[in-house]
């Protein structure tokens, strides 16, 4: 319960949730084992399951459609019932996926990047970007992609952050960072990037034009945008 963290129901799954996200009542858990289940929201009842052959890195729903990131292969299942509608299979593990009204971004690593009819899961357009994807997010017609790169060599990372046209894929413009970007998150026209060394960036979602930068000493694991905050 939001107001007083009384537990309401808990579920039972595979060990190593990896992913979760909720939509329409319905709570979607991806798992290691490649175990995905949709619960009640209320209840946490199970209404269905699907199995994947490897384990779920990322869930997105959009639609009544949810989109599952396991190993190489997307999946696009039916929020209701669990059924596959599609299936599609990238050149390396995906990462990340973000989803918008009828088109599905997939960010994967060794910097591949897709973008899928969100009904059948046919190929819009693809981008290549220099580094993995660990992040994708959509922000009315822009996607902006969080980049990373880590030399074990040096112990150094650094990374870039993409913003590139949703209908097309062309790419509007890039940015590069100090360190490997682990999240992003948006408000209004101004992209937060949170990177690896603390390193921490506000730029303009149009032209990418930094506004402010700073470090907070060590890594950025989450960020969240309330208001002006």
């Amino acid at each position: 319960n939001l107001e007083n963290g009384d537990k309401l129901w808990d579920f039972e799954g595979d060990e190593g949730l990896n992913a979760i996200s909720v939509k329409n009542a319905v709570v979607v858990l991806g798992h290691k084992s490649g175990h995905t289940y949709g619960l009640n929201l209320k209840t946490g009842g199970k209404i269905w399951t699907f199995k994947t052959d490897d384990g779920i890195n990322a869930i997105s729903i959009e639609n009544n459609v949810v989109v599952l990131g396991s190993g190489k292969c997307a999946h696009g299942l039916n929020l209701k019932n669990g059924d596959k509608i599609w299936e599609f299979k990238a050149e390396e593990c995906i990462n990340a996926i973000a989803t918008g009204e009828d088109i599905a971004v997939l960010g994967c690593y060794k910097g591949y990047v897709y973008a899928l009819d969100l009904k059948t899961g046919n190929m819009i357009w693809e981008f290549k970007a220099e580094e993995n994807i660990n992040n994708v997010l959509i922000k009315d017609d822009v996607v902006i992609l969080g980049c990373e790169y880590y030399d074990f060599r040096t112990n150094k990372s650094h990374g870039h952050a993409y913003a590139l046209d949703l209908k097309t894929g062309d790419k509007i413009w890039e940015f590069e960072t100090s360190g490997s970007v682990l999240n992003i998150s948006i408000k209004d026209d101004v992209v937060v990037l949170g990177c690896h060394g603390g390193f921490v960036y506000a730029l303009n979602i149009k032209t990418g034009n930094k506004i402010l930068g700073g470090n907070a000493e060590e890594n950025i694991l989450s960020i969240s945008i309330k208001d002006d905050v």
